[in-house]
This record gives structure tokens, C-alpha cells and sequence, in this order.
């Protein structure tokens, strides 16, 4: 499953009146994605032991904060959510007949543990949270699939609240999900990292997404390299 990455909410909006504490409001983003990918595939499977496809993303994604006036940034918690759709082609279209359709979802807890309010307001946020998917033409699972992930996001907003900057890392460190008949075994780790720039109401956004994978297949001794890359550009519209 490849992910979107779906946590970089949460945007700090205004200081407030007490040293060291920052406002965090309510927002909700409408963001389409372009995403390249490839990775490798065993010759079992697909004689060209290796493929490469186009995708195309539509997501919803927002976040709340507890904000009061008095409360330190670094006890402050925060929820986000997301919802994506994808059009997603068949990686293995010789070995299996799949619809090319995905849904993601996910749901994430944000602490912010570090800021400051000069030169512009910026804040350090670590998340952790879980993600629960189905379809996007993967070879290697025939069922819904669920992960676990955590990371961290750099944040920073100019002081006229006019632009702002996100950097963000997420690592989803393994993967639950059923495998066809000829998969005996899979492991996955996925990389995302991503930086968007925002004024006002449009934002734009690289991401970039590595997945180390290996395979072990019916029958089989031996674990199989299925690694894989892909890069993504987003357009964003946000609703505050």
C-alpha cells in the first residue's frame, strides 16, 4: 500500500498572550496528488521483474488541537485524520485481475514538544497514529490491509500568518494484511518524507516514498527483494 502521507496538519496560526505558547486552529485540507512509482518484482510473478505506474490521489485530511491560552505548548495534544482515494493501475496485471481503486484512512495523535515565536512562529510536532487501506493493485496482498506509523513535522509560519513551510518524516515499520496464493510471507517497511510550501489558500508539495520489502514465496527458501520508490507533487486547497 502506498501511503499518502497523511499527517502534516496542524499549522500554528497566531502566538498568544503568554510567553512560550502558541494558538493552533482548526483546518481541513482538500489535496491532489500525482505519484510515480516502481519497485521490483519477482520473475514468478512478472516476467519483467519489475514495474512502474502513474497514480492519482484525492485526499481529505484535518486536524484539531486542544488551544488554550494558558496551556504550554509542550503538554498540548492534537488529533488528525485522513481520507484518500486513488486511482491506482494493476502492478501485476499478468498474475491477477484487480480493480484499479484505492482507499486509505487513518487516524493520528500530534504532541508538539518544541516552538518559538521569532523570526516567524514555528513548532515541532511528533506524531503516532494507525492507518487502515484496501485495494491499489498490489501483487502482494489479496485483503484490507493496516499499519502503524510514527514521525515528526517541522512547521513554521510567517508572523503575518500570510505563508507558511512543512517538513515532514514518516516511518511505517511493518504491515498486517492477507497475501494471495503464491505469497508465503511479506515484509514492508515504507519511508515518507515530504516538504509543502502555503500561502493562504493554496499549497504545493513534494513527497518522496521508499519502501524496503522482501517476499518469500509458496514453496520457497528464500526471501525476495521487492523494494520500491516513488515521488509525488501535490496541490493543496485549504479550509480554515
Amino acid at each position: 500500500m502506498k501511503y499518502l502521507a497523511l499527517a502534516w496538519l496542524l499549522l500554528p496560526t497566531a502566538a498568544s498572550a503568554y510567553p512560550g505558547t502558541l494558538s493552533m486552529e482548526r483546518s481541513v485540507k482538500l489535496i491532489w496528488e500525482v505519484r510515480r512509482t516502481s519497485a521490483e518484482i519477482p520473475v514468478e510473478i512478472e516476467s519483467a521483474g519489475e514495474w512502474s505506474h502513474i497514480s492519482t490521489w484525492l485526499q481529505l485530511t484535518g486536524g484539531m488541537t486542544m488551544d488554550e491560552p494558558g496551556t504550554d505548548l509542550g503538554s498540548q495534544l492534537g488529533l488528525e485524520w485522513s481520507l484518500k482515494l486513488g486511482v491506482t493501475p494493476n502492478q501485476a496485471p499478468n498474475y491477477r485481475d484487480l480493480a484499479p481503486l484505492a482507499f486509505d484512512g487513518s487516524l493520528a495523535m500530534a504532541l508538539r514538544t518544541f516552538s518559538w515565536r521569532r523570526p516567524y512562529y514555528g513548532a515541532l510536532i511528533v506524531l503516532a497514529g494507525g492507518e487502515l487501506g484496501a485495494g491499489g493493485g498490489h501483487w502482494w496482498s489479496d485483503s484490507a490491509r493496516m499499519t502503524f506509523f510514527g514521525g515528526a513535522r517541522l512547521v513554521a509560519q510567517s508572523i503575518d500568518g500570510a505563508s507558511n513551510i512543512e517538513l515532514t518524516y514518516i516511518l511505517a515499520p511493518f504491515e498486517f494484511s492477507g497475501r494471495p496464493e503464491l505469497v508465503a510471507n511479506s515484509r514492508r517497511v515504507e519511508h515518507r518524507a515530504g516538504i509543502t510550501f502555503g500561502r493562504g489558500l493554496l499549497g504545493v508539495g513534494a513527497w518522496v516514498y521508499g519502501v524496503v520489502q522482501s517476499v518469500r514465496l509458496t514453496g520457497g527458501e528464500s526471501r525476495i527483494s521487492a523494494d520500491g520508490f516513488g515521488f509525488g507533487t501535490t496541490l493543496e486547497l485549504r479550509f480554515d
